[in-house]
């Protein structure tokens, strides 16, 4: 525009578009900005060379450059009269003084920002996790009094705030009720805390089985416990807890659930006392809820070790079986059964809170009313919110989360059901969802059948296609299959064992898939053991019989994934 004037509508139109896009992100069109040259023959300046400009500007201020024309620049101080007017009631460049912040610190967050006109505001702080306002501050501003707000870490009764996330949103209005909000969040992490030494306990022999209704050993989600921060160990006496016997238990099943992650995170469980794995029970995503079984020994003092990797989680944990030295149920594998399937029940799929109980088949000539628990991989398929569904006897009414499910993805976890005449029930928690179930294997009194005991044994890597652990390294492709040796020589299992305990875990898929499990010189069965989502770990635990020559086969359903298997015991 050096030759012609600038039209005024085009003026009007350009600061209209301008004050739309600086609502957005308020920002103030009267104000000053810092930029930093990048060099180059099209600029002014040097690279590395900072000047301060209008945050409305033209290209000749730091360019080599007419535009927008001598007719049009002159038009700028229009341009930014006429934005500001545009504008509204708004506030400019909000920010947080912090966006972390540390439990126990005595700590606070400032929140600032500049009005344009005389306003009310109002901070309000919302804990992520449970969806509650756990602090409101109001005050007023003018365009000469700015907005501070200042939250002290602590809730409408003066207690501080849990670890966790937390949104910020500032809100304001002027005198004709117009408002705004800007949100920011801020995450308040568990100062990292090491728990007294704790002695190591001698190995357990081999073991048989006790399954029970969900006994709750550890829940941060009652207050009672805060959340784990990252790399925080927490230790478990887990002997004596509940029904659960003082003394003679070699090693416990335990339903893990974590939720709330502050960001994405992995969970470990370990005999309390000894070296701490690399392995993970339970991957957990950033914001969403997981569940997971795991099976360890015990360690010193009867007690199990947890550890959470990364961010800020709330943890439940669940004791849903004990490995007694004498006494319990031996165990029978079985190749995977389905034993229930919502999709084929006229009555649909579950709501929250209702329930559907399953019957037990008679395997080997055994009734189901002489078992005493069931090994099943149980599937919210097509979950219509976010939720969980708990396995348990028919006369329990425990609320622990066997399976944890987000919206649209299907999702698996092992779990052990104990039995009352052969029956057991699924409920489901929060959302509807479809249920399949699986049967892996089932417990029953050594009078009633030939089973076998179970050997616990410290975490032992034996496939790891990052690395190349058991197979070649790399990740393992759709359809394609994988043979690990996991017992003989230089395997943490003996040659001659019937069946291996594993956790199995899909990392890094390049889209979502399935992993499968079985004994080599065996056909493939039907139903996988993981559903697997792109690019998120996610495990599971698996018993697999040991098939020819000592070994396992695992495949991937699509796309391509890293596979990772460490053995956590073994039926000799």
């Amino acid at each position: 525009f050096d030759k012609v004037a600038a039209p005024p509508v085009m003026v009007d139109s350009i600061a209209r578009v301008m004050a739309w896009k600086f609502a957005m992100h308020f920002r103030d069109p009267n104000a000053t900005t810092l930029l930093t040259s990048q060099g180059g023959g099209t600029s002014r300046y040097a690279a590395g060379t900072q000047v301060t400009t209008g945050v409305v500007s033209g290209h000749r201020e730091v360019g080599k450059t007419s535009c927008p024309g001598t007719n049009l620049y002159t038009q700028l101080a229009t341009i930014r009269a006429l934005t500001a007017s545009y504008l509204g009631t708004t506030m400019f460049s909000p920010r947080a003084s912090s966006t972390t912040a540390v439990y126990g610190t005595g700590g606070a967050i400032t929140t600032t920002a500049r009005v344009n006109t005389d306003q009310q505001w109002r901070l309000e702080v919302r804990e992520v996790c449970r969806d509650t306002v756990v602090r409101t501050l109001i005050g007023t501003a003018t365009p000469t009094v700015p907005v501070s707000a200042f939250w002290d870490l602590r809730d409408e009764s003066g207690a501080e705030v849990r670890p966790g996330a937390y949104t910020v949103s500032l809100v304001g209005a002027d005198v004709s009720a117009s408002t705004y909000t800007w949100t920011t969040t801020v995450i308040v992490s568990a100062a990292r805390t090491t728990p007294p030494p704790v002695g190591a306990a001698a190995a357990p022999g081999r073991t048989s089985f006790v399954p029970v209704d969900p006994i709750k050993v550890y829940d941060t989600r009652d207050g009672a416990n805060l959340p784990l921060g990252a790399w925080q160990r927490v230790d478990l006496v887990v002997a004596g807890a509940g029904r659960l016997p003082e003394a003679g238990i070699g090693a416990v099943a335990l339903n893990i659930s974590a939720s709330c992650a502050t960001a994405s995170t992995a969970v470990t469980a370990w005999p309390a006392g000894d070296r701490r794995p690399g392995s993970a029970a339970l991957n957990v995503p950033a914001g969403a809820a997981a569940s997971a079984l795991a099976v360890t020994a015990l360690g010193g003092n009867g007690e199990v070790s947890l550890l959470n990797r990364a961010g800020t989680t709330e943890l439940a944990v669940h004791v849903v079986g004990y490995y007694p030295l004498e006494g319990g149920e031996v165990f029978r594998p079985t190749s995977p059964l389905r034993l229930y399937d919502s999709r084929q029940d006229p009555a649909g799929p579950l709501v929250a809170g209702a329930e559907r109980r399953v019957t037990m088949p008679t395997l080997s000539g055994v009734p189901a009313s002489s078992m005493t628990g069931a090994l099943l991989n149980v599937t919210a398929q097509a979950p219509r919110g976010a939720g969980a569904l708990t396995v348990q006897s028919v006369s329990s009414f425990r609320d622990s989360a066997t399976v944890s499910f987000s919206p649209a993805r299907s999702v698996k976890n092992r779990a052990v059901a104990k039995l009352e005449n052969g029956v057991f029930k699924i409920t489901a928690r929060e959302a509807t969802t479809h249920v399949v179930v699986d049967l892996a294997g089932w417990w029953a009194p050594a009078g009633v059948v030939a089973g076998r005991l179970f050997q616990p044994r410290a975490a032992a890597r034996v496939l790891d296609t990052r690395s190349g652990v058991g197979v070649r390294a790399g990740r393992v492709g759709a359809g394609e299959v994988v043979t690990v040796k996991v017992a003989g020589h230089g395997k943490p299992v003996p040659a001659g064992a019937r069946a291996v305990v594993m956790t199995l875990t899909a990392r890094d898929a390049t889209r979502s898939t399935y992993v499968t499990a079985w004994p080599s010189g065996k056909a493939r069965p039907e139903f996988p053991d993981i559903s697997v989502p792109a690019l998120r770990a996610t495990a599971n635990l698996v018993v697999i019989r040991i098939g020819t020559r000592n070994r396992v086969k695992v495949t991937n359903g699509a796309g391509a994934t890293h596979l990772v298997g460490d053995v956590v015991g073994y039926y000799p």
